[in-house]
C-alpha cells in the first residue's frame, strides 16, 4: 500500500468525524472548546509525524540503494597550483623558503607550500614552488597573479605571485549531481552502454565536464569522441589519461574511440559596467566583479549555451554592487549560443568599470 501524507485538515477532519460519530450524546464540537482544542494539538503533532516520516522514508530508501551498490558521495578537492617567491635585491645568500609557509590573495584566500623553495645567491626569484588550498572548494581556483601577500614572515623575501591559474578546486558533490550520477550507474550496468561510461569518468577526481559524441558512421574508423575538461575547459594530459583508461575498461570490444579536450569558444569583447553602493573603493569593486565573473565562466560545461542575464543576476547578489550593465556583441537576446563539441570560456578584451569611473 502506497504511503501518504496527511495534512492537518484532513487529520483534524477525520478525528471530529470518527468521534461524533460514535459519541452522539457530545455536544461541546464548537471551534474553541476543549475538545476541539485537543484534536488540534493532536493533528498538529500527526502532521510533523507524517512529513517526517515521507521525508526519512525517501532519505533511508535512497541511502539503502546507494549503499547496496557502493555509491559514494564525491568529496570536497583541494586547489593547487605554484607560487614564485622574489627579492627586490639579488639575495646575498641562499634564502630558504619551507614548507608550510602561507600565502593569500587580497581577498583572503589562502594557500601553503608543500614544498621547500630556494632563492639562490645572486638571484632574485625563487624556482616554482608547489602550494595547495587552505580550504576545499572552488573558491581557491584563483586567476594568475592574484597570490600576492605573504602571511608567513621570512626574512629577505618581498613579495609573491603564482604566474599560473590555481586549479583542481571542487565543492562537494551536491544531491542532484550524486543522484544524477547513480542513474548513470544503473543505466549503464552493462558497463559499456554510453551511461556506464560517464559512470566511470564521472568519479575521476577534477573532471569538471564530460559529453560523449557517437559517430554514425564512423569518422576515420573512430566510433565515439570523449570530450572532457577540468574547470575552465582544459584537460591535462594526466587527466587525459585517467579518462581514456576509464573509457578503455567499459567500452565494447572492437569499439574504437578518442579522448580529448572540447573545443573553446571565446567570449570576446565582454563589457561589465557596475553601479556600486556604499564606499568601497573602485579598484576593490573591479577586482570582485572581474574574479566573479571568471569564476563564472570557469564553471560553464561543455556544449552549455550562456545566458547573460545570469551573470547579470549573480553580479546584483555581490554585496557592493547597485546595479550591473553586461555589453556582448556574441549575445542574441542575452543568449550565447555553444555548439555540441565546444565549451564557453573569458576570451579577450574583457573588461570592468564602474560607472561615473
Amino acid at each position: 500500500m502506497e504511503f501518504k501524507v496527511k495534512f492537518f485538515n484532513e487529520i483534524y477532519d477525520d478525528m471530529a468525524e470518527w468521534f461524533f460519530g460514535r459519541n452522539d450524546d457530545v455536544t461541546s464540537g464548537h471551534d474553541g472548546s476543549v475538545l476541539m482544542t485537543i484534536f488540534e494539538t493532536i493533528a498538529q503533532e500527526l502532521e510533523r509525524l507524517y512529513i517526517d516520516a515521507d521525508i526519512g522514508m525517501k532519505h533511508k530508501i535512497k541511502e539503502f540503494l546507494y549503499s547496496w551498490f557502493k555509491h559514494t558521495r564525491k568529496s570536497a578537492q583541494y586547489a593547487v597550483g605554484k607560487v614564485v617567491f622574489s627579492c627586490v635585491k639579488p639575495a646575498a645568500q641562499t634564502i630558504e623558503i619551507p614548507a608550510g609557509t602561507v600565502v593569500s590573495t587580497a581577498q583572503g584566500v589562502q594557500f601553503k607550500t608543500i614544498t621547500q623553495g630556494l632563492i639562490l645567491q645572486g638571484e632574485t626569484d625563487s624556482d616554482e614552488v608547489a602550494v595547495e588550498a587552505q580550504e576545499s572548494g572552488t573558491g581557491a581556483n584563483v586567476k594568475s597573479d592574484s597570490v600576492t601577500i605573504i602571511n608567513t614572515y621570512i626574512p629577505g623575501v618581498d613579495s609573491v605571485t603564482n604566474p599560473a591559474i590555481m586549479s583542481g578546486g571542487e565543492d562537494e558533490e551536491g544531491d542532484y549531481e550524486y543522484e544524477q550520477r547513480f542513474i548513470n550507474k544503473i543505466r549503464g550496468l552493462g558497463g559499456s552502454e554510453q551511461d556506464g561510461i560517464l559512470y566511470e569518468i564521472g568519479k575521476i577526481s577534477g573532471i569538471y565536464s564530460v559529453k560523449i559524441i557517437e559517430h554514425f558512421p564512423p569518422k576515420s574508423g573512430i566510433n565515439f569522441t570523449v570530450l572532457a575538461c577540468e574547470s575552465g575547459g582544459f584537460l591535462t594530459e594526466g587527466k587525459r589519461e585517467l579518462v581514456s583508461d576509464a573509457v578503455k575498461r567499459n567500452k565494447a570490444c572492437g569499439v574504437n574511440y578518442t579522448v580529448r579536450s572540447p573545443e573553446k569558444l571565446p567570449v570576446n569583447n565582454l563589457s561589465i559596467t557596475v553601479m556600486k553602493k556604499g564606499v568601497v573603493e573602485n579598484s576593490v569593486l573591479i577586482e570582485e566583479v572581474d574574479e566573479y565573473t571568471q569564476t563564472f565562466f570557469s564553471q560553464m560545461k561543455i556544449g552549455e549555451s550562456m545566458n547573460l542575464s545570469v551573470l547579470v543576476y549573480n553580479l546584483l547578489g555581490l554585496d557592493n554592487v547597485d546595479n550591473v550593465v553586461v555589453t556582448c556583441k556574441q549575445a542574441k537576446d542575452n543568449l550565447i549560443s555553444c555548439p555540441a563539441e565546444q565549451i564557453i570560456v573569458l576570451g579577450s578584451d574583457f573588461s570592468v568599470s564602474v560607472d561615473g569611473e
